[in-house]
């Protein structure tokens, strides 16, 4: 899904905005843990009748592992949580795990931007550059199944897989694509991001949700459909993008 098209001043104004942003999602997570979202009714010849809302629970705790054979769908929730308390972000290839709750707090939008700003700075560390292992998710599933398998055994791989795979949501801070923004264009670069030499590995597709922020204003979620249909994400898409609208600053924690 694409997003309204953000004119940034800087890359500072667009952290701002991934900041409001996952704000709004952290208030649309305090809905569906407190089981508060409205009921959705039935429309058509069978007007009127609840909806099984179960769909929406899994928005930000599923996450498809990769199978030689057969992929597997997982929630992860237990009795003693409300899920996961952390997002990954991912800047320039590398993965950042952002904590957005703690001490069973919510971080406020000014504390987000903050950790925002210090991982765009350590994102731009050459010397400190990992490989850019988001595009492995693009492959095949059974040679993705193949590349994981190797990768967890080693010890730092398998903990790293770890805290990507019980996150809450994938924050992507794309690189200004150089290409004009058509409709196509913005649509693709969500789905793509313009292939291996632009924003191609700054991706992570086996998690459910990823909130899509480009430096140029391309803004978006890419939804790994599995775990729930088109119109759970459009719900929750549409309750973030009133949420950076509407709310003003100083308002739900800030």
């Amino acid at each position: 899904m694409v997003f309204p098209k953000q004119t940034f001043r800087d890359h500072k104004d667009a952290l701002r905005f991934a900041a409001r942003l996952i704000r709004g999602v952290l208030d649309y997570k305090a809905l569906i843990d407190a089981r508060a979202l409205p009921v959705d009714f039935t429309r058509g010849q069978q007007a009127g009748a609840p909806m099984c809302m179960e769909q929406y629970y899994r928005l930000f705790s599923s996450y498809r592992y990769p199978g030689l054979k057969t992929d597997t769908l997982k929630v992860h929730m237990n009795a003693a949580s409300s899920g996961p308390e952390h997002i990954i972000v991912v800047c320039k290839n590398q993965f950042f795990v952002l904590d957005v709750i703690a001490n069973s707090k919510q971080l406020n939008e000014t504390e987000i931007l903050s950790q925002l700003e210090k991982i765009k700075k350590m994102s731009e560390n050459a010397e400190e550059r990992l490989p850019p292992v988001g595009i492995l998710t693009s492959d095949g599933r059974t040679e993705w199944a193949q590349a994981r398998d190797a990768l967890i055994k080693d010890q730092t791989n398998r903990d790293s897989l770890a805290l990507i795979e019980s996150c809450m949501c994938v924050l992507c801070l794309d690189e200004p694509s150089g290409l004009e923004a058509r409709d196509t264009t913005r649509a693709l670069l969500m789905l793509h991001g313009g292939g291996r030499e632009k924003n191609g590995a700054n991706r992570w597709y086996d998690k459910s949700m990823q909130f899509v922020v480009g430096m140029d204003g391309v803004c978006g979620v890419v939804c790994e459909h599995s775990p729930f249909e088109g119109i759970v994400l459009v719900q929750c898409s549409e309750y973030v993008m009133k949420y950076i609208i509407w709310r003003p600053t100083g308002e739900a924690g800030e």
